[in-house]
């Protein structure tokens, strides 16, 4: 938990609010960035208990966002299937530090101008 000035803030929520991420995009990212291989949305969907339709639109958006990859495998019979992995914890960590490092810079710049 981060204490800032008169509330406390979640490290859950800092994350989900930095990447712009709702709850179920939140929970498959998290899911995602403590697997070893790639996984499909019918294993997520059993795996977090979640319906698959859910599991999409969040993959959607974490995908839009540069958050997992998208790989695709092609299947004997025809047809494939896709695998999606997180990108690097390291990344990400980058990537909520650069929107946190923007939020300070403007604060400053609105704090400056009073």
């Amino acid at each position: 938990m981060i204490t800032f000035a008169c509330k406390n803030i979640l490290i859950k929520d800092l994350i989900q609010c930095a990447l712009g991420l709702n709850k179920t995009a939140y929970n498959v990212l998290m899911f995602l960035l403590k697997q070893k291989n790639p996984r499909q949305i019918k294993e997520m969907s059993k795996e977090i208990n979640l319906k698959r339709c859910s599991i999409q639109k969040a993959i959607q958006n974490l995908y839009k966002k540069g958050l997992i990859i998208k790989s695709q495998k092609n299947l004997e019979k025809g047809g494939y299937t896709y695998f999606y992995q997180s990108i690097q914890k390291k990344e990400i960590k980058e990537k909520i530090k650069q929107t946190l490092d923007s939020w300070v810079s403007n604060a400053d710049k609105q704090i400056n101008q009073l």
